[in-house]
């Protein structure tokens, strides 16, 4: 985890929304005024080790009459057929 990534860990729920986002490796707008489906599609590409990945949603000053929901599908595509599990749990599906 880069130093900034350690820096929200270790102050998770005493940061505000802006300190937040400061300190993100990736943010993009969602607009839900249109009352639409969204869909987001991003590759993260990893070059040095496998990582445990964070998701984190912010919604600074921002009035919600009804909460979002939201679903994360991420997968490591060069796993082959274990793509849908973890580095931690790599393997195991052989010994099932």
């Amino acid at each position: 985890m880069r130093a900034h990534g350690q820096i929200v860990k270790r102050h998770w729920g005493k940061l505000s929304c802006e300190e937040m986002l400061h300190r993100k490796s990736f943010a993009f707008q969602i607009d839900l005024s249109s009352g639409q489906d969204f869909w987001k599609s991003v590759e993260v590409h990893q070059s040095v080790r496998n990582r445990f990945w964070y998701f984190t949603f912010a919604a600074c000053d921002v009035d919600i009459e009804i909460a979002p929901s939201f679903e994360i599908h991420a997968v490591n595509s060069r796993q082959g057929f274990e793509e849908e599990f973890g580095m931690d749990q790599r393997g195991t599906l052989l010994l099932q």
